[in-house]
């Protein structure tokens, strides 16, 4: 009883879901020779499956059928007694790596029911006057509406002009557009094949149609073609309604700034479609927002150049010291560093002198060995340096006094008086 539960409920799945055309002898009873065959341009290979009601079945998915030579036609040819006497149907499937007893893969296309039926009179029907299918008309695997709607919407609308980019958005996301109709359930209305003048139409064949047509009437925009290069980016866009005006917005890593923007006529593509440029190029003027406005009327290349900021180091020493860089020379104000870089200088004070105060921006730095490191600069920077004279403490009947480098004999006897 299981196992007829099993049989019936495979059944309903091929009857209500499955869909190929098929093309099969006109037979009361599958004999021994009879040739079955099925169209289909999907798949790489087929299995017949003979179904015989209450009694054995083969071993599922059955018996794999035959390429024909030269084109997409499948075929099965009963070749004992024991496959052919009894059975009922023959379900055509592509074959199952798992114990489900269900298809690994849906079987698809547009037409005919994957089920051949034999009733006991030997003839096929589908309850029409033709008499030729078993089930009802639906589209089963929309894999192929599904893969170009995927593809649709992977498509830029910055490679295609506004006009046709925005007849395939209306195509693709309409109201019976081929997403909406991708998403719809397989025995949904829209769904149903039916059969006008002798041929298959729903739908979907109508929307796949169409999209398909929207996607080869594509046009393309000039190509735009940015140079790779370190330190920033680019970016651009169309303005809104527009095939020809776009905006060139530069990124900056931090600690540098857009140096350059050169824009190039692209005349050609050479075999391995690297563009062929224009002797002429267009320099554009930099400015601080970082934001361009551009006509393109052909293809362009794009490239821009980034520097590192950089900025000025003033020095301000009086006449009584000298400073020097890192490598002991001597310093000439003004010194241009880069961004985060660091600056030692050497403070060296002339002969009876000693350092006073150093200020970096106003704000007094410590030295060491008349050594100053400014560290991580990223602004500009005005060093002053002060110096002041040498002095000693000289004592004198037990007092103490100060006097300054150079005093001479006299100023030290002015002291005692």
């Amino acid at each position: 009883m299981r196992k007829k539960v099993r049989i019936l409920i495979l059944m309903f799945i091929f009857l209500f879901s499955g869909m190929t055309l098929v093309n099969a002898h006109t037979m009361q009873q599958l004999k021994k020779g009879d040739k079955v065959c099925v169209d289909t341009k999907v798949f790489t290979k087929f299995y017949a499956y003979l179904w015989k009601h209450g009694g054995n079945n083969n071993n599922w998915p059955g018996t794999l059928m035959t390429k024909e030579k030269d084109n997409d036609v499948y075929c099965y040819v009963a070749n004992s007694t024991d496959e052919t006497n009894g059975h009922d149907m023959i379900i055509f499937n592509n074959g199952n790596d798992n114990n489900d007893k269900k298809q690994t893969i849906d079987l698809s296309t547009l037409g005919g029911g994957l089920v051949y039926i034999f009733n006991e009179n030997g003839k096929q029907t589908d309850g029409s006057n033709n008499g030729k299918y078993q089930g009802d008309w639906y589209v089963y695997d929309k894999s192929a509406l599904v893969n170009l709607v995927k593809k649709a919407e992977q498509l830029d609308e910055m490679d295609y002009t506004i006009e046709t980019y925005q007849n395939l958005l209306d195509v693709l996301n309409g109201a019976s557009g081929a997403k909406a109709v991708s998403e719809k359930p397989y025995n949904a209305e829209e769904m149903r094949i039916k059969l006008e003048n002798n041929k298959f139409f729903s739908t979907y064949e109508e929307v796949y149609s169409k999209l398909e047509e929207a996607i080869k009437n594509l046009k393309e925009r000039y190509k735009i073609v940015i140079k790779s290069t370190d330190n920033g980016s680019l970016e651009v866009n169309y303005k809104d309604k527009s095939d020809t005006e776009i905006v060139i917005t530069s990124s900056a890593s931090t600690g540098y700034q857009l140096k350059s923007l050169k824009i190039t006529k692209i005349n050609s593509y050479d075999e391995s479609n690297n563009p062929v440029l224009d002797e002429n190029s267009e320099e554009l003027e930099i400015n601080d927002n970082n934001i361009y406005n551009y006509t393109i009327n052909n293809d362009i290349y794009i490239e821009p150049v980034y520097e590192k900021i950089t900025y000025q180091m003033t020095f301000k020493v009086d006449e009584n010291g000298t400073i020097y860089d890192s490598s002991n020379k001597e310093i000439k104000s003004p010194v241009t560093v880069s961004y985060g870089d660091d600056y030692t200088l050497k403070i060296v004070a002339n002969e009876g002198y000693d350092i006073d105060k150093v200020l970096v921006n106003g704000e007094e730095y410590e030295f060491q060995d008349g050594s100053v490191t400014i560290n991580d600069i990223k602004n500009d920077i005005e060093v002053q340096i002060t110096f002041q004279l040498k002095t000693y403490t000289v004592t004198i009947d037990g007092k103490e006094h100060k006097v300054s480098y150079g005093a001479t004999y006299q100023d030290l006897l002015n002291l005692i008086d």
